[in-house]
């Protein structure tokens, strides 16, 4: 039986020579479109990546130039990210609104998340920038006064060079609108030597009392007596970065890291918006259930970490020989 299929069937077929395709059954490769797709579809990668598509940064509008900006002009618009306000600084600085770029760059820094290249950039452009402006408040007796309390056994000469630099600071930064004052508390030396004496530091605004324990405070304990000033300028910086978190309206100012200069971040760091919110938020009023009456004869100084019994012992004194206003 098979070999009558043979015979009758493919007996005349030559299997053995090459066959020749014509050119009009050749095709370029051998998957079907139908396999193509298929094979398109579980591949990981396309056989044909498209280009993705480069987001767009909303705008944001330059706003009317010829009125005076406030304080907080932009903010409404800082939901749309950090890109959208450094695009709209870039556009006012090229079209000379100097003071305008400036408030879009604070806004970066004070009604964005924190942190990232935007807070970079936009702090390196404040440096630049602030310079060639005048104080936001040209009128020094406007100025609202920022009481800057220190309590120490140190001689109070000991003190001179960090308040003149805190006085020329809180100027500069707030734009005038906070003016320095400095009540200083003169505390009885230790019962025992210390290694450096410390310094209680914390601020009053308008509308509290500073010898209030509800009142933050930190502890400076310089480890030389040349570092001081220095030290005294990191407090204020922990203090107003302290009283920002308190409000809880504004993009807190980032920690000071190791080399970081607290002067500098004092002046591009903090804006002259978290300025005037601090200046009229007093920190009493945001506190549950605030002592009312006056502190005893006894009471302690009030400290997050007392260093010795002397501090911890010592009472307020508010006589004017005390005040020191704008050394």
């Amino acid at each position: 039986m098979p070999l009558l299929t043979w015979f009758w069937g493919v007996r005349k077929y030559d299997f053995m020579t090459p066959r020749t395709i014509p050119v009009r059954e050749l095709r370029p490769d051998f998957a079907s479109p139908v396999n193509r797709e298929i094979v398109e579809a579980v591949t990981p990668y396309s056989l044909h990546p498209q280009e993705g598509k480069t987001p767009e940064i909303p705008e944001i509008p330059l706003g009317d130039l010829n009125a005076s900006p406030q304080l907080d002009e932009y903010r409404e618009q800082a939901s749309l990210g950090a890109p959208s306000l450094l695009q709209l600084a870039d556009r006012l600085q090229y079209e000379g609104r100097i003071q305008r770029a400036v408030l879009a760059y604070e806004r970066v820094i004070d009604s964005t998340p924190s942190g990232g290249s935007a807070q970079e950039e936009a702090t390196e452009a404040l440096a630049n920038l602030k310079e060639s402006l005048p104080p936001w408040n040209g009128d020094l007796s406007a100025s609202e006064p920022l009481q800057i309390n220190l309590a120490t056994a140190r001689p109070p000469e000991s003190l001179q060079h960090g308040i003149t630099t805190l006085s020329s600071l809180v100027s500069v930064a707030s734009g005038n609108l906070a003016s320095a004052r400095f009540e200083i508390t003169q505390l009885p030396p230790p019962p025992a030597s210390l290694p450096s004496l410390p310094v209680a530091m914390w601020l009053t605004v308008p509308g509290e009392e500073a010898a209030k324990p509800s009142l933050s405070v930190i502890t400076i304990i310089p480890a030389e007596d040349e570092d001081l000033a220095s030290e005294l300028t990191h407090g204020l910086y922990r203090l107003i970065g302290r009283r920002l978190e308190t409000i809880a309206q504004l993009t807190l100012p980032p920690p000071l890291l190791k080399g970081d200069e607290p002067e500098n971040a004092i002046v591009n760091k903090l804006t002259r918006l978290a300025w005037q919110q601090i200046l009229e938020t007093p920190f009493q009023s945001l506190e549950a259930g605030p002592p009312t009456e006056k502190p005893s004869e006894d009471s302690p100084l009030p400290d997050e970490a007392s260093e010795g019994e002397g501090a911890a012992e010592a009472e307020i004194e508010t006589t004017p020989e005390t005040l020191v206003e704008n050394p």
